[in-house]
């Protein structure tokens, strides 16, 4: 298998975050580790030691939810999941899937809403783990690596990734999930020395004695050393420029203890061991029995949303039933007070045939979704008179992105009055294609339906009434944005492939180093530009930042400029006569290969045009997550 078919295969990242919880929840071990250690009882750190355990859950449920390996059946609701931010309760049990996931989740109420020690057990997960273990000792085998040594490296590498690494001021393992982030500042703080702690405890059990000694991570949980070690350094973050949430200076410490570790830990581990980025060993040799997740793929004990179930529907849940219905996709309304002629049952039979011919010139298998949804009306002689509404789904998706949305004619027909020949030429096509489409009719108020159009569709959002003021203003905030995320983007790829120390955006002699790399013999300075021009005076940029640097290191200086584009073949010249080493078309090195696709939001971020940004503005399920950029 190449490394790309690896990644996707690979089970480590399910696995280890199982041993992760199996070993925190061994209380007993625990409490001797911090009665020894730390002269600690558990129920005096159990706001941390709960959020550890939740953090491990919801990796967990994220690793099940990117799996394809365990052939658990998901839906169109699956997929939307992630692209949009629904609360947990508001999913509907749809798929195989999204049922699983909610099984493990009830089982784990108990611990998650523990208020004493004694209501943390690892029985409440005995039958995860139990299934999982058969999968493991019975379908799982290894490359490379002999399988419980593979296990325990990746439980090393994802414990560093998903519990000492931060993002958005979260453990990286919290963040990242289909759930959503409820934690407030003041619980989070309150939880931190007991998270610490437990992460504590793990690392020395993952580690031998001197591999946890004579590291940082003996030093966690001391945050008068790290206040020292890591000083005032307030480290320029990414995910600050788009959150603007200050991180607790005990939880910033620890996620920079993340890159000591790394260097001090993980590279080792990475040169010893066989390895792509991270551990990829685990595969399955044949495909579990699905009899193994019965007990997972049951209904009996969940609850369907309120919405769904209930007959008669307040504004809050009609609309969350209309959400589900459109998929939480953007809508786009046609005028029906000025263009009659084209919003009738002509525009919706003409889109869809159209719509139709498009797949089969494409050889297109996207499944075309019909809503029609009648709006009941008084009527003296038809009790079932409705005004119709229809909508057409267009499925627009790339790798990282959703960018579908649903076309919809508002009150284009009724069937109290003569029809006319295209209403029922529009019904018979209806019908002859109900095995190439997806219909799904509802009743809806007409007056409610409209309301709800009115506050999410494109064409009513009354937010474009301000995007006009701010258009000019958001550009110029665009603009600086990209080039702090270039700059970001170049960091991480340098860090990934270079040796040596690497920092972002340090201020020398009064001068912005955008990247600068310590090697033993050399000071490597990096200029990041989005785009070259052919005025610019690059070299002296340079060279003033070659002289600033040269006042603080006695080493030599190394200085590149690095290009998101392509550049000018004679501006490429005239740099590199000048002793100035060019990396241009980053993009087109890095975007979408191996290895990097975890930066694929970075790239998104880059080549995002303002335009459609304001447009996603718009549309408050729609969203841009920066949760997988790892």
């Amino acid at each position: 298998m190449d490394n790309l078919e690896k990644l996707e295969k690979s089970l480590d990242r399910v696995f280890s975050i199982l041993n992760i919880l199996k070993i925190a929840l061994d209380k007993e071990s625990f409490e001797t580790w911090l009665k020894l250690n730390h002269n600690l009882e558990i129920n005096e750190i159990l706001p941390g030691y709960r959020l550890f355990i939740t953090t491990g859950l919801r990796s967990f449920m994220e690793a099940i939810f990117g799996d394809s390996n365990l052939n658990l059946k998901e839906d169109y609701v699956a997929h939307r999941l992630r692209y949009v931010d629904i609360d947990f309760k508001d999913i509907p049990n749809s798929c195989e899937k999204i049922i699983f996931l909610k099984n493990i989740w009830n089982l784990s109420k108990s611990i998650r809403k523990a208020t004493s020690p004694d209501e943390i057990s690892s029985r409440d997960l005995l039958p995860i783990f139990d299934c999982f273990d058969e999968i493991y000792n019975n379908y799982v085998i290894s490359e490379d690596v002999e399988k419980n040594q593979a296990l325990l490296i990746s439980s090393i590498f994802k414990l560093h990734l998903l519990f000492n690494c931060l993002l958005n001021g979260l453990p990286e393992g919290y963040y990242c999930s289909l759930l959503s982030n409820s934690l407030k500042d003041e619980h989070l703080n309150k939880s931190f020395k007991g998270y610490v702690l437990t992460l504590q405890y793990v690392w020395s059990t993952l580690l031998e004695g001197n591999s946890f000694e004579n590291t940082i991570i003996s030093k966690l949980h001391d945050t008068e050393y790290l206040n020292k070690l890591f000083g005032s350094k307030n480290t320029p973050n990414i995910y600050d420029i788009i959150d603007n949430s200050p991180l607790n200076p005990d939880w910033r410490n620890l996620d920079r203890c993340s890159g000591v570790i790394n260097k001090e830990l993980l590279e080792p581990l990475r040169d010893k061991y066989p390895m792509w980025i991270h551990p990829m060993y685990l595969y399955l040799n044949k495909n579990p029995e699905k009899e193994l997740f019965k007990d997972f793929l049951k209904k009996d004990n969940l609850k369907e949303p309120d919405y769904l179930v209930k007959t008669k529907l307040n504004d809050n849940l009609l609309k969350k039933r209309l959400d589900y219905l459109f998929y939480w996709h953007k809508l786009y309304t046609l005028d029906t007070q000025g263009i009659h002629v084209f919003n009738g049952t002509y525009a919706v039979l003409t889109t869809l045939l159209g719509h139709l011919e498009l797949n089969n010139i494409l050889d297109d298998k996207i499944d075309i979704k019909i809503l029609k949804l009648n709006h009941p009306v008084a009527h003296p002689y038809r009790k079932d008179a409705v005004h119709t509404s229809y909508a057409i789904h267009f499925g627009v998706y790339g790798e990282i992105s959703d960018g579908s949305g649903w076309l919809v004619f508002l009150n284009c027909s009724v069937n109290f009055e003569s029809p006319e020949f295209l209403q029922f030429e529009l019904e018979d096509t209806l019908n002859d294609l109900k095995d190439e489409i997806e219909l799904i009719e509802y009743n809806v108020d007409l007056n409610s339906f409209t309301k709800y159009l009115q506050q999410k569709s494109i064409k009513f959002d009354p937010r474009l009434l301000e995007v006009d003021s701010i258009d000019r203003e958001f550009k110029s905030y665009h603009g600086k944005v990209k080039g702090r995320v270039f700059e970001n983007l170049s960091y991480l790829i340098i860090n990934e492939l270079e040796e040596g120390i690497t920092t972002w955006s340090e201020i020398i002699n009064n001068e912005e180093i955008d990247i600068l790399r310590e090697t033993n013999d050399e000071i490597h300075i990096y200029e990041c530009k989005v785009d070259s021009h052919l005025d610019s005076d690059y070299l002296e940029q340079i060279n003033r930042k070659i002289n600033a640097v040269a006042k603080e290191y006695d080493k030599k200086i190394v200085p590149h400029i690095i290009f998101y584009y392509g550049i000018n073949p004679m501006l490429l010249n005239t740099i590199e006569e000048n002793n100035i080493q060019v990396t241009h078309n980053l993009r087109k090195k890095f975007a979408g290969k191996s290895g990097f696709k975890k930066f694929k939001p970075l790239f998104e971020i880059i080549e995002y045009s303002p335009d459609n940004i304001m447009k996603h503005l718009t549309n408050p399920h729609d969203k841009f997550d920066l949760k997988h950029i790892r």
